[in-house]
């Protein structure tokens, strides 16, 4: 199911939710700005990479303590040891930002710096499912550069059916739907 949610196109899964870049405010939510959702991007790459560094250095310590031997220069530089790397990042990768959006109520470390949430189409907190869809969509080469059209989406949002907006609970005049009231998409 998460296979078949990747491989539909953006056009086919937002035929009837399509953001327009002069389209900010939808029932009452009004999306993040382009410069709120770059604040995000860097505070949750700093953190990140904040983790990743925490996680390796460990795992080198706990390394030298067993071998007695330190992680060289050029043994990082080793494909074998690359292409770790790389696995271990998408996985912290998809670990944080699933289990943030997912525990945190739609949001991250940069978005509870913005003010801002993560929900579905219907802008009701996001399932365990989307957010890991979300987070998998994050770890596509170039995926960044989807938000710089003229479009509010990147394609993490698109292909996840889910927007980005401004906390309700701070945005005065707005608030979230309750669970049970069902929005026409």
């Amino acid at each position: 199911m998460i296979t078949f949610a990747l491989l539909r196109t953006a056009d086919e899964m937002n035929e009837e939710n399509e953001i327009s870049s002069d389209k900010l405010e939808v029932n009452n939510h009004v999306f993040a700005t382009k410069n709120q959702r770059l604040i995000n991007y860097l505070i949750d790459i700093l953190s990140l990479s904040l983790g990743y560094s925490v996680l390796f250095s460990i795992f080198q310590f706990l390394y030298e303590a067993q071998t007695g031997a330190t992680l060289s220069e050029e043994m990082r530089l080793e494909t074998p040891v690359l292409v770790t790397e790389i696995l271990i990042q998408s996985v912290l990768t998809i670990a944080y930002y699933t289990l943030c959006e997912f525990f945190l109520m739609g949001k991250t470390i940069g978005k509870r710096f913005t003010n801002t949430m993560v929900v579905n189409h219907n802008y009701q907190s996001i399932s365990m499912e989307t957010a890991f869809v979300r987070s998998l969509i994050r770890i596509i080469p170039f995926e960044p550069l989807s938000l710089l059209g003229k479009s509010f989406e990147g394609w993490h949002d698109k292909w996840s059916r889910t927007y980005v907006i401004q906390d309700p609970l701070i945005v005065q005049g707005t608030s979230m739907p309750n669970d049970q009231e069902e929005h026409s998409s």
